[in-house]
């Protein structure tokens, strides 16, 4: 993420957008006084004998008590990164108070941005991280100093946000932070200290919980981040003060809990955000921390219950990009998490016993983003009992959220494919219902516009009209169907929606219907068959209410060749190859129509084909290559009745559907189907795999399926070897085996039985350890090719130390797979670069420079950003000078340098702390940096000489 755009415009968005937010009704006053008053002395009895935060209850005594004494590996090394974070952030000035005024000059800011405060945010976060680092270690006066220093200044700014005083973000991670510091450091407040803080909290927590009754544009507003942020610190503060202030704590008390209880009661089932990943992991971690921050005081275990919960690490995961460095594109985000994600995914996967959450957080290919309070919260959540495993399916629809995914695998070398369904108009939504993209690794071959640069305009946030008049939040922007030159429909009740979807080993079918999301259309649908590491076959069909015309929107980016009705993408770990088979017209350069244009000419380019008519249909095919992949791409050819036949090496498919509200007997390659759609694959002559959508009976090599007619099912058969079938179906139904056969079902009552899900038919001595070798190998982790190294040695001496060569960031020649936006920050040279890596981990920024002198150079890099341990490569005319190149390590600098000077230099080195040597001969050279793991910013970089 941007975080100094995430500090600064963004900011403004998040205040703006909640205007618009989704809403409910508020809480009522008279219904948190009864709550109060009802369980009042009950919560202050828990308080005492049950609560789980350290210091405010005997079992949280315990429980941290262990966590510090783990000697798990895992547990080790996050209480380690929690202790270095806490040391270096003790080397930074207690934060003083700024005026709004005083801000803005330094970070350029508007003042409608900086009354916001949001710098506060850190101040909050720290109190966290100090507090969790003087329980682990009690002797280390410093740490318990900063505790206190820190916790008094924040009682001495003079409010918590200005612009709605002690009512938004930045109230609710200081008073939070603040609730921490209490609770878990209780000797170390003399009276007058505890006074201020008791006396400060008091008068600001209670305007903060007062106007969640109504008094501010949030409150109500349930699935949105500022809701969430501020209602976990009241939360916090009845559990931290309820001794202190018992009357105001209760009510504190009462009042989250209400408002959480609503929270539970609107939120997506499936786990999902309508604000997408980013907003999702900011609340995702407020919501687990209000519900940890009360355990013990309040019954969480029905948040626990519900599915919201349940799916949410599994929402994370699916919108995880293969490698896990990045995140699905859509709506306003960064393709990056806000937040986290390590934290909530271990809390998680510690409730729910979940191997999957436990897998995603051991996987991810970054650190913690943003708050120093994530690194002490993933410490505290982590469970290292837990097992990691990869989930069984490599597809999924998100039925809330209305998204469907379907990848090659989870490893950095492979696909993903993102469909988009859902409502047009939510908060951060875009108008691309039915859009698909697609990344190999984290880098989007078909990529989604994200965040426009428009959103630093108020019109921006005009959801009723405004809004759409930006090319990055417009039809036109996606790839999707574009009807007579419009943008989809933004009415509350606009959507696509996801009417079929079924899942097999080997391939993927999904059905959305897209007829609610255009104006003047009696039908629109996006059918796609995806059959797993071979093809796409996309089915576009649009029926008009009048004649008109349609386009088939393809983006890609500006590298990528486009020839006729064929385009080519290359990526790092992959390629993707676009073939329009129907109609066979070429593809044409669409600009853009929207009167304000505001992603960069960088970022994607637009393709169209038009059709005119009341009836328009497009047939298109999609075909990933893995890295060295060199097979031809598989032939289509298309016959009567929706009947294809795809072919390729070994291996031939008949795919055969019938139109929307039929059903019809077909039959291919020796099975049949009472179904709307069958496809069968045979390799060999063999039928090797079978899927059946909406389906009756299967007639299959081994024996026949049957359901039950009202209710027909997806089935699909997969074929591992002359013993082995593996079956799946969405319901129960009976199995009709052949006389002649001695097939034998894993699971299930009786030999005629077929369960509905996973199950096995065998027969000889096959068994259920020959199906988990073989899904082991399906699911293995394919990784992206490596980056090319200079072998051959280039026999230079080193550098005079006189020759030195220095580079603004500014000046680059390319990059790829990213933007980064020319900005000026306090201490920066010249100007400077502002989010290298935000919007991919495949992110690549290349320079030019010309050397006066041969010899042997080392390169000092000027940056800066508050994560340690953010990884980079670096090639020098195309390959790295050294092994040692390919993973340079990048120590915190303190920040982004929103507000204050926090760039640093470094000279490059490898994770084995080896210096790069750079041999460059005299003339022209390109200095390449890619594959970030984070953002970072960069003022430049020195090629130095002389020796160390």
């Amino acid at each position: 993420m941007k975080r100094a755009f995430f500090l600064g415009v963004l900011t403004f968005a998040l205040f703006v957008d909640a205007a618009r937010a989704e809403r409910w009704p508020a809480l009522k006053p008279e219904d948190i006084r009864a709550l109060a008053s009802g369980q009042g002395e009950q919560w202050r009895r828990n308080a005492r004998d049950l609560a789980v935060l350290p210091g405010a209850g005997p079992q949280g005594r315990e429980a941290v008590r262990q966590l510090v004494q783990s000697t798990a590996p895992s547990s080790v090394a996050l209480r380690e990164t929690l202790l270095k974070e806490a040391r270096f952030a003790l080397a930074q000035p207690v934060p003083a108070y700024r005026t709004p005024e005083e801000v803005a000059a330094v970070t350029k800011q508007t003042l409608f941005d900086t009354r916001q405060e949001l710098w506060m945010r850190r101040v909050g976060d720290d109190l966290v991280l100090f507090s969790f680092a003087a329980a682990i270690a009690p002797d280390d006066v410093a740490l318990r100093n900063r505790v206190h220093d820190l916790a008094l200044a924040a009682c001495r700014y003079p409010q918590w946000g200005v612009r709605e005083p002690n009512q938004d973000l930045a109230a609710g991670h200081v008073a939070r932070g603040l609730a921490v510091a209490w609770s878990w450091n209780r000797g170390l407040w003399n009276d007058a200290d505890a006074k201020l803080i008791r006396d400060t909290v008091r008068e600001r927590v209670n305007t903060l919980a007062a106007v969640m009754s109504g008094g501010i544009y949030w409150a109500g507003a349930y699935q949105e981040n500022h809701n969430h942020v501020s209602a976990a610190a009241v939360g916090f503060c009845g559990a931290a003060f309820i001794e202190d202030l018992p009357e105001d704590a209760v009510r504190w008390l009462a009042t989250a809990q209400l408002n959480f209880e609503a929270v539970a009661r609107y939120a997506n089932a499936d786990g999902s955000s309508p604000e997408g990943v980013p907003y999702w992991s900011y609340s995702a971690s407020y919501i687990l921390q209000y519900i940890e921050g009360v355990r013990g005081i309040i019954d969480v275990a029905p948040f626990y219950a519900g599915d919201w919960l349940r799916n949410m690490a599994a929402y994370r995961l699916r919108a995880s990009t293969p490698g896990f460095g990045g995140t699905l594109p859509w709506g306003d985000a960064s393709a990056r998490d806000y937040y986290g994600p390590h934290h909530m995914l271990n809390r998680l996967a510690a409730e729910y016993r979940d191997p999957s959450a436990q897998y995603l957080a051991a996987k991810l290919a970054f650190v913690p983003q943003y708050g120093a309070d994530v690194i002490a919260w993933n410490w505290h959540w982590h469970d290292p009992a837990v097992p990691a495993k990869p989930p069984e399916s490599l597809d999924a629809h998100l039925p809330v959220a209305d998204a469907v995914d379907s990848r090659s695998g989870w490893g950095a070398g492979d696909y993903l494919l993102a469909i988009k369904s859902g409502y047009t108009n939510r908060n951060h939504s875009h108008l691309d219902a039915g859009a698909i993209a697609f990344a190999f690794g984290g880098e989007w071959l078909l990529p989604a516009p994200g965040y426009g640069k428009g959103s630093g305009d108020k019109e921006f946030w005009d959801a009723k009209g405004g809004r759409w008049k930006y090319f990055s939040n417009a039809t036109e922007s996606h790839t999707t169907l574009l009807v007579n030159g419009r943008n989809q429909r933004f009415d509350h009740e606009a959507r696509g929606t996801v009417a079929r979807f079924a899942s097999a080993p080997r391939s993927m079918w999904t059905e959305v219907d897209l007829h609610e999301a255009y104006e003047g259309v009696d039908a629109a649908w996006r059918r796609v068959f995806h059959r797993r590491g071979d093809y796409v076959l996309l089915l576009d069909d649009v029926i008009l209410k009048e004649a008109g015309r349609v386009e088939w929107l393809l983006q890609v980016p500006p590298a990528a060749i486009v020839n006729g009705s064929e385009a080519r993408i290359e990526g790092t770990a992959g390629s993707l190859a676009v073939r329009v088979i129907d109609p066979a017209t070429a593809l044409a350069v669409r600009m853009p129509l929207s009167p304000k244009v505001d992603v960069p000419a960088t970022r994607l380019k637009t393709y169209a084909i038009p059709r005119e008519g009341k009836a328009s249909g497009f047939r298109t095919l999609l075909v990933p290559r893995f890295g060295g992949d060199l097979a031809p791409a598989p032939t289509v050819r298309r016959g009567a009745d929706e009947r294809y036949h795809i072919e390729g090496e070994g291996w031939s498919d008949e795919l055969v559907f019938a139109n929307e509200g039929s059903v019809l007997s077909v039959a291919a390659d020796a099975v049949s189907a009472n179904a709307r759609l069958l496809v069968t694959r045979v390799k060999a002559k063999q039928v090797v795999d079978v899927l059946a959508v909406d389906a009756v009976s299967v007639s299959l090599p081994f024996g026949s399926l049957m359901f039950d007619s009202g209710k027909p099912t997806s089935v699909s058969a997969t074929r591992i070897n002359d013993e082995l079938w593996v079956l799946d179906s969405d319901r129960a139904g009976k199995w009709l085996k052949k006389p002649d056969t001695a097939w034998r079902v894993s699971r299930g009552s009786d030999a005629d039985e077929l369960p509905a899900g996973r199950v096995l038919l065998m027969r000889g001595r096959a068994t259920e350890g020959d199906y988990q070798r073989w899904h082991e190998e399906q699911t293995a982790v394919r990784e992206q090719p490596g980056l090319p190294v200079r072998t051959t040695s280039v026999d230079l001496p080193v550098a005079p130390k006189e020759s030195r060569v220095l580079v603004e960031a500014e000046a680059f020649a390319t990059q790829v797979s990213g933007r980064v936006d020319v900005v000026d920050k306090p201490g920066n040279r010249g100007r400077s670069l502002r989010g290298f890596g935000n919007d991919s981990p495949f992110h690549a920024i290349a320079w030019k420079v010309s050397v006066p002198v041969a010899g042997t150079y080392r390169l000092r890099l000027r940056y800066c950003t508050p994560l340690d341990g953010t990884r980079v490569s670096l090639l020098v005319d195309g390959a790295a000078p050294g092994r040692n190149a390919l993973e340079v390590v990048l120590p915190r600098t303190g920040g982004w340098s929103v507000d204050r000077d926090d760039w640093s230099e470094i000279v490059l080195a490898g994770a084995d702390g080896t210096v790069v040597r750079v041999p460059l001969t005299a003339g022209e050279h390109e200095i390449r940096l890619l594959r970030p793991s984070g953002a970072i910013n960069l003022d430049g970089f020195e090629l130095i000489g002389g020796e160390d």
